[in-house]
């Protein structure tokens, strides 16, 4: 999965002077901090689906990568395409009213969850200038350890969807693959936990007839690869 990682490896990496305040945000600007506030999650979906095919040329053959990637170029694009159409941003909104959601993030039951603009494709960045800057100053943000959104709430945290994705190699079985950028403040700086989490599709589910999917059904894996990340990775 490595071009998943790129859109978050390109916001980490940007620096840019001057992020704006995101509109659903802004309401508590004016609001000194944690000032008659209570805990806040805000939630970034993205439209950055990905996939990464490998069949056995990529591990038996000389150049094998290469040669593997060029004949899996079009399967990768219908899959990616499928996996955002199937896991799409409202989907990942949703997915925060899970009860067990908040608790597995280490946050209050009573925490509002305030669900931002979308992240854009990796592939719209080459396209969009204004989308190229959105994330340039995200990744400031990050960089910075300042707060995305303009909230001024003290129990605050971020959670950004990096890429939605699937995987499989010739070794082992197909998987959902999801990264996520969580933050959450204690004190004045950020504690981050990102990271990869895969889970084993349903068996029979496979390259072939993975766009034919429910999507109920992979909306709910995406729910519960959350759940199972945020318990494994946020610590107190």
């Amino acid at each position: 999965m490595a071009r998943a990682a790129g859109l978050a490896v390109f916001m980490l990496a940007q620096t840019v002077v001057g992020t704006p305040a995101l509109s659903q945000s802004a309401a508590t600007a004016s609001v000194p901090l944690g000032q008659g506030l209570g805990c806040e999650l805000h939630v970034w979906p993205t439209r950055d689906g990905v996939a990464n095919v490998q069949g056995v040329a990529s591990v038996l053959l000389p150049f094998g990568s290469f040669v593997d990637r060029q004949a899996h170029k079009q399967t990768n694009q219908t899959i990616a395409a499928a996996v955002v159409a199937k896991i799409p941003p409202e989907a990942q909104a949703a997915a925060m009213k899970r009860e067990d959601v908040l608790s597995s993030l280490r946050l209050p039951a009573t925490t509002r969850v305030v669900i931002e603009d979308t992240l854009p494709a990796y592939d719209e960045l080459g396209k969009d200038p204004v989308a190229k800057q959105r994330v340039s100053q995200l990744g400031e943000a990050v960089n910075a350890g300042r707060r995305i959104s303009s909230s001024q709430s003290a129990c605050y945290a971020e959670l950004l969807v990096s890429a939605v994705g699937f995987a499989r190699s010739p070794l082992d079985p197909p998987v959902l693959a999801v990264r996520w950028i969580f933050r959450r403040w204690q004190g004045t700086k950020p504690k981050n936990t990102i990271g990869w989490r895969r889970h084993w599709l349903p068996a029979g589910l496979g390259t072939n007839n993975f766009v034919a999917a429910q999507d109920t059904m992979m909306q709910d894996l995406y729910a519960t690869t959350l759940i199972e990340w945020a318990r494994a990775k946020v610590k107190s």
